[in-house]
């Protein structure tokens, strides 16, 4: 059984690969390459995602791994490698309140997180969640949650275009592309 579970995970893990492949040639070299793992890799194939990925100019992988207190210094040894490849890592879309996203603040898990309004605690909270990722110098990207909420949620979760850009860098649009599920995710910035 455990050949054969291996032997699907390498597979899904190609064909993520491929998809990845497929959306750079499809939106091209100027557009900003995100991908949402969905919290279901293993380190292993995390790592596999951001070599392999490198090669077509990831902006971000997102949430690569489950965020519990065990996975923290496997998060930060893939932001690690992330990072020397000119990728981002992102995640956190689920902490409620401060505290929640306290242990990966404290261990630099993320270069950005990403707190949603219905789960962190309302519109307020979020503010106060942001003010401790600007102290952190970690960059703030609201999540934009697809699953029925808060009607007020929509329009606090908008991602900011350019939000930790310098100045006078110009993107068209973003595209994601989830690694584990194969769609393509337009972000807020589609079509500008």
């Amino acid at each position: 059984m455990m050949r054969g579970s291996r032997w699907a995970r390498v597979q899904r893990g190609r064909k993520g690969l491929a998809r990845i492949a497929a959306t750079r040639d499809a939106i091209g070299p100027d557009v900003d390459l995100l991908v949402d793992c969905h919290w279901r890799l293993d380190e292993q194939e995390a790592e596999e995602v951001i070599r392999e990925g490198a090669a077509h100019r990831l902006y971000w992988v997102e949430c690569p791994l489950p965020e519990t207190d065990a996975n923290l210094p496997a998060l930060r040894r893939l932001r690690s490698l992330a990072n020397a490849r000119g990728i981002r890592l992102a995640g956190c879309e689920l902490g409620i309140g401060q505290e929640g996203f306290a242990p990966f603040l404290r261990a630099g898990a993320y270069d950005a997180m990403m707190p949603d309004a219905k789960y962190v605690g309302g519109l307020a909270e979020m503010l106060r969640v942001a003010e401790r990722f600007a102290e952190a110098g970690v960059a703030f990207s609201p999540a934009q949650s697809h699953r029925p909420g808060l009607p007020c949620r929509q329009p606090a979760s908008l991602r900011r275009r350019g939000h930790d850009r310098p100045a006078g860098s110009a993107v068209r649009r973003d595209a994601a592309v989830s690694a584990a599920g194969g769609r393509r995710c337009p972000t807020s910035g589609e079509g500008g």
